[in-house]
């Protein structure tokens, strides 16, 4: 069944109506669940709905942060990349930004910036910009040591993922304490 809502979720005229017709609690539920592959098509999913504006909101309103935040940690690259690309999505929406912060969503974003997958690196960091242009986050990615990661991602083969690096360390540097960390981490 996860695996048909995940089809259904592709087409951009599914993504509202799948929500009005309540598939978002079985969805985040299923983001709990002990198989990893329900785990993966059900975020799947989810990261195909939150790319809708008000999807945006109704993932967060339905609980789905703290599941998607904990399958930041899952082995399985797959649930990696849907992941973080999901909180990406969500961190666009202003307020969602910092609920992840508050539900501890910064820690393994900043710990997949070293992670081996370009996708997963791009994901993160995305989400980390987006995360980055609110005061309180400002502060709290340059506390829980998100600068040093970011600043090597200048030099990525990828340069999608120089471009978030960058962003972010803009972002970041909007606040004068940040200014003399960048420079302090080189």
């Amino acid at each position: 069944v996860v695996m048909v809502l995940w089809n259904l979720s592709i087409n951009p005229d599914n993504k509202a109506r799948m929500v009005e017709k309540g598939a978002l609690p079985g969805l985040v539920a299923l983001l709990r669940s002990p198989e990893e592959r329900i785990q993966e098509l059900a975020v799947g999913a989810l990261r195909n709905l939150s790319v809708q504006h008000d999807n945006k909101t109704r993932i967060v309103q339905e609980g789905g942060l703290s599941p998607l935040i904990a399958l930041l940690k899952s082995p399985v690259v797959n649930i990696l990349q849907h992941a973080s690309a999901c909180l990406r999505n969500l961190s666009v929406r202003e307020g969602n930004d910092v609920k992840i912060a508050i539900e501890g969503g910064l820690g393994p974003l900043i710990a997949l910036l070293a992670h081996p997958s370009a996708e997963v690196q791009l994901h993160a960091c995305g989400a980390i910009r987006n995360m980055s242009v609110n005061d309180e986050n400002k502060v709290k990615i340059a506390r829980d040591v998100g600068l040093r990661p970011l600043i090597e991602l200048l030099s990525s083969s990828v340069v999608e993922i120089q471009e978030q690096a960058v962003i972010a360390l803009r972002n970041l540097c909007a606040n004068s304490e940040n200014q003399t960390k960048v420079v302090q981490e080189g």
